[in-house]
This record gives C-alpha cells, sequence and structure tokens, in this order.
C-alpha cells in the first residue's frame, strides 16, 4: 500500500479536499521573512472561512516587525517547544509547506515533516524544487510567494476569500521580496497589488510598521556597518559588508536587524554586486544581491553551498571569519568581465 506521504493529487482534487472541513497545518522556512510570514498568515486567515481547522507554526522566532500582522498571536514557534510541535504535525491531514523549495530548509522540522502522513502542499517561488510534494505550485518567476497564493485563493470555487486582514497579510510579502517594487516585477505583481488594494490593504501601514519602526540599536548598526564594515570594490563594482559575532553584539542584535544591509551598497553609483557577510557561533551567512544580469545563485551555489534567485540569494561557510572574507575577496577579480559587462 502506497503511504498518503508519496500520494500525488491534481487541482481538482486538492479543490474537492479543500471543499469539506479539515485539519489544516501551515509553515514555512527556518527564520521566516516577510513573504514566509504574510503567505502563511493571508492562506491562514482565508482557509478558516471554509471551515477549516488551520494552525501555523513556524521552525523558529521572526522580527518584531512582522508580529502586528492578523493572526500572527495564532502562530506556534516550532523549536521554543520540540515536543509539542511533533504532536501538532502528527494531528493534521493536510501541510501546506510555503516558501521554500525542500524539506531541509524547515531545520528541525524537516524530518518530523518528512515522516509525517498528511498530505503535503507546497507552493513556492525558488528554483529547482524537491519533489516531497503531494501537489506543487512552483513558480520562479513570481515575485513572491504571496504572489502565488493570491492567485491560489482567487482560482479557487468558493469566492469572497479575500478580505483586509488577508490582503494586508499577501501585500506585506509582495512589498518585502520586491524591495518595495524595484525587483522580481511583472505585470501580475502589478495586477495583484492594484486588487489588493482594492480588497482593503493598507499600504502606508504597511510600510511603516516594516520599515519606519527601527529600535535605535538597529539604525545604529546601520550606520556603523556603512561607515565601519563596507568595503567597497569599485574596479570590480562590487561592495561587501561584514559584521562578526562582536559586531551584532555591541548593537544587541534582534532577528531582522540586519534587514535590508545588503541592498544598501547597491544604492551607490555603478556597485551591482553587494554582499552581508555575517558571523554567527556556528556558521558564517552570506547574503548576495545584485543589479542586472550578475547571476548571485550560481556564485553562491559555486563557493559558499547556497542558491537562491538570480538577484538575490544566500550561502554560507564553515572556518575562521578573516579567512572566509579573504576567500570571498579572491573570487571577486575572477568574475570582473561579467560584473563589468
Amino acid at each position: 500500500m502506497v503511504s498518503q506521504k508519496k500520494q500525488k493529487i491534481d487541482l481538482k482534487e486538492l479543490q474537492n479536499l479543500l471543499s469539506t472541513p479539515q485539519k489544516i497545518l501551515i509553515t514555512s522556512h527556518f527564520k521566516p521573512d516577510g513573504d514566509a510570514i504574510g503567505s502563511s498568515l493571508g492562506l491562514f486567515n482565508a482557509l478558516k472561512k471554509l471551515g477549516h481547522t488551520v494552525e501555523v507554526m513556524m521552525p523558529s522566532i521572526y522580527p518584531d516587525f512582522l508580529q502586528w500582522l492578523p493572526g500572527n498571536d495564532q502562530i506556534m514557534i516550532f523549536n521554543q517547544n520540540i515536543p509539542k510541535g511533533v504532536e501538532v504535525i502528527q494531528g493534521h491531514s493536510l501541510i501546506f509547506c510555503l516558501d521554500f523549495n525542500e524539506l531541509g530548509r524547515t531545520n528541525q522540522m524537516e524530518v518530523y515533516l518528512r515522516d509525517s502522513e498528511a498530505i503535503k502542499i507546497m507552493i513556492d517561488h525558488h528554483l529547482e524544487p524537491d519533489d516531497f510534494a503531494a501537489f506543487t505550485i512552483s513558480e520562479p518567476k513570481a515575485s513572491s510567494t504571496c504572489e502565488l497564493i493570491y492567485d491560489f485563493l482567487q482560482n479557487l470555487p468558493q469566492k469572497d476569500l479575500i478580505d483586509k486582514d488577508v490582503a494586508n497579510c499577501l501585500m506585506t510579502g509582495l512589498i518585502t521580496d520586491t524591495g518595495r517594487f524595484k525587483h522580481a516585477l511583472s505585470p501580475n505583481v502589478f495586477k495583484v497589488a492594484s486588487e489588493l488594494l482594492a480588497f482593503g490593504a493598507e499600504i502606508d501601514k504597511i510600510n511603516e510598521e516594516i520599515f519606519d519602526s527601527f529600535s535605535e540599536d538597529k539604525l545604529r548598526l546601520q550606520g556603523f556597518s556603512l561607515s565601519d564594515r563596507m568595503v567597497i570594490i569599485p574596479e570590480h563594482k562590487s561592495a561587501y559588508i561584514y559584521l562578526s559575532v562582536e559586531d551584532y553584539k555591541r548593537f544587541n542584535f534582534k532577528i531582522g536587524d540586519n534587514e535590508g544591509l545588503v541592498n544598501m551598497p547597491l544604492g551607490i553609483k555603478n556597485i551591482v554586486f553587494s554582499t552581508l557577510i555575517s558571523e554567527t557561533d556556528d556558521v558564517i551567512k552570506f547574503s548576495f544581491r545584485s543589479k542586472g544580469d550578475f547571476a548571485t545563485n550560481e556564485f553562491a551555489k559555486k563557493h559558499f553551498n547556497g542558491g537562491g534567485h538570480k538577484n538575490a540569494s544566500g550561502g554560507k561557510a564553515h572556518g575562521n571569519f578573516k579567512d572566509i572574507i579573504s576567500k570571498f575577496e579572491k573570487l571577486i577579480p575572477l568574475y570582473s568581465e561579467e560584473l563589468n559587462k
């Protein structure tokens, strides 16, 4: 007998499942961002209208600036109570996996999700998705998972699922994953944004909560990063910011305080490739951003065990912080021709 976790279903079968009450769990990736939380809570608020029992569980905590979203108080954090989290995973018939393309992105949740007999639905916009789900919507050209959730909800036979709360959640992911409508754009992005506004999305409130509610420590970290930890490599149109464990401690770092830092050097004329190198207690993390044709995901995959989108990706390395920075610096000239196109 084939277990449920190997089962494949089509859209019509999924729609039929959602037409009757189900026990549904929604989850996303470790260290969730605006798109992860926005898509999860957007779907949560919509599916509740259909009479489902819906729960949301994240692998880890997320930034304060996302905790105003409707339904935030219902989110469970897996790594804060793993026994309870395992019980929750085992108690659901459907699991929506949003904004990640392979179960390893859920960190400690991976093994329990993999072993779950629940029907898994993956909705995501990252490249090269794993084949773990019974039903998959994978569209790398989409700006965000929130864009895909909007289209998914609009294509369900049930109507009136999107209200002001759902619209605010989905608009949050749209704004954050496009960098406030600067990249990953398409006609559909603006169509979805326009329709979300019509459903009541409060774009002024979203921008204020996310971008105009910094703590003093976060703002001072940004200033320090730009004045003391930013290195410009003009001949290769590149820049990077490096922050050590001690740097983060100095500014009482909280999750989300370095959000957006990697984008700042791209505001310098002629800089097309920007990197944030962050030392943590157990790994050195890279965030890569670019303008134009330079493929950060290929760079990340080749050199730093990473990947992502063409213009936005991440990676990691183990070793001495200064040695890793030195390795990174030596790589940049190898890409000079591509960076200077």
